[in-house]
């Protein structure tokens, strides 16, 4: 058992306000505060810009009513930021920290929020599946031009660890860094802080479902780790247990994407409200404060004279907002909770799991699976989607395998990232991924057609 003394050394360890690629602390600023700088940075990249042309559930969606990666990256920063600065006024108060305030912790959260997606390419989760599809298709031949842990770096392309890449090494102007961000930002925006290495080995420990960090950023993870005193899971590995405050961002995209899928789903006519009333309801009523089974609650809703004056737009939108604001107050006070056993890295489970609403969100969860993600306009289009990065990413490989063929020649003079071949066919295909990475879901079709002739 730690100490107060020795926990509150952790925490003042864990929000270093220095920056990436720089050597000193950086003093406090009078007009903004160092993580606030941070928010600025990445609202400011022209990679967070992309996020409003890319697909958060429904691609190439013709309402523009539905979220795009940008407004559900705002809207996780918005909770993000209201559980930091609650949270903060806790931990604040606890440990007496004079180093920051509960603002601070509100924007480190928000900074982390707003950036969680950035890594994603077009089309999301389906733009993942098929640069993975492509490295799978192609295993025999790519293996005979690299060593598996590069192969193995590509076949678990990710938009988290593509994310790390693009914050710590290939935004901003500068030559080291990447944006420069702090490095309690950093910690934060790293929901799985690993490389690539044998699942055997992981034991199901919280933050290790994905390989959050490519090889080609590990001595990254490393200086940052390092920076935080972040918990070694694995010796001699790149392995970590998540900083605290990454729990925070996790709940916080948990509890948007939850419930803005559902509502997103309502307004495209995908769901009805009675639906969205059964799932949406029991949260936002919530039993702590309303008695009943689930069932009863909604049904003791509808029969609420505010809420029967309000047309269907208005009481899906009122259902959302209810839900969100309940989530969060249950969300910090499973953190308060369980805060000590998160800083020592013994607590093993995401926040929302942990609270009375753990049944709901599965069950909202499990809905979007069978009846969201399945429509058919959403799968015609992320057909489209799949067709085009993987004939993108055809192209280039024939490129980077016959440079001086007619059309890659000319492909390569299109282009500003060129195929250089001096360069590895792993260090190429890095770059084609990054380029790929960098398209909105319209303009990467439309790139595709260039590379057909079309």
């Amino acid at each position: 058992m730690k100490s107060h003394k020795e926990l509150k050394e952790k925490w003042v360890k864990l929000l270093s306000n220095r920056r990436l690629g720089e050597d000193s602390y950086q003093n406090s600023n009078n007009t903004r505060s160092n993580y606030l700088i941070d928010v600025d940075r990445i609202t400011y990249s022209s990679h967070f810009r992309k996020l409003q042309d890319k697909t958060q559930v429904h691609p190439l969606a013709k309402s523009d009513y539905v979220r795009t990666r940008l407004t559900h990256s705002l809207e996780v920063s918005g909770v993000g930021r209201s559980l930091g600065y609650n949270i903060g006024q806790y931990l604040v108060n606890k440990y007496e920290l004079d180093c920051i305030n509960e603002h601070d912790f509100g924007y480190i959260i928000q900074a982390a929020c707003l950036a969680h997606d950035i890594g994603n390419p077009p089309f999301g989760h389906v733009g993942e599946d098929a640069i993975i599809a492509f490295i799978t298709d192609n295993h025999d031949s790519l293996l005979k031009t690299m060593s598996q842990e590069e192969y193995n770096n590509l076949l678990h392309f990710d938009g988290n660890s593509q994310g790390f890449r693009i914050i710590t090494n290939l935004a901003g102007w500068k030559y080291e860094g990447g944006l420069k961000l702090t490095y309690a930002t950093l910690g934060t925006f790293c929901k799985y802080p690993r490389v690539y290495v044998d699942k055997d080995i992981l034991d199901g420990k919280i933050g290790t479902a994905k390989v959050g960090v490519m090889s080609t950023e590990k001595d990254t993870l490393k200086n940052i780790a390092n920076e935080l005193g972040l918990i070694k899971l694995i010796d001699n590995e790149e392995v970590y247990y998540r900083h605290p405050l990454a729990f925070i961002l996790e709940a916080a995209d948990d509890i948007c994407y939850c419930v803005a899928d559902i509502e997103d789903a309502f307004f495209v006519s995908l769901s009805s409200l009675k639906e969205v009333e059964t799932l949406l309801g029991p949260i936002a009523r919530q039993p702590s404060k309303y008695s009943g089974e689930a069932k009863e609650r909604v049904i003791d809703l509808r029969k609420e004279p505010f809420y029967k004056k309000l047309d269907a737009r208005k009481k899906v939108e009122w259902l959302r907002g209810k839900a969100i604001s309940n989530l969060i107050v249950e969300t910090q006070r499973v953190f308060i909770e369980n805060e000590e056993d998160i800083l020592n890295g013994t607590f093993n489970s995401e926040l929302l799991q942990t609270t009375v609403f753990r049944d709901e969100i599965s069950e909202c969860k499990k809905y979007a699976r069978a009846n969201i993600f399945t429509s058919h306009d959403k799968i015609h289009a992320e057909i489209i989607g799949i067709e085009a990065i993987t004939g993108i990413l055809e192209e280039f490989y024939k490129m980077i395998l016959k440079p001086n063929h007619p059309k890659s020649k000319r492909i390569n003079n299109l282009l500003e990232t060129k195929i250089d071949v001096k360069l590895t066919t792993y260090e190429n295909l890095i770059n084609v991924i990054d380029f790929i990475s960098d398209f909105t879901d319209r303009n990467i079709m439309d790139f595709y057609k260039i590379l057909k002739g079309l």
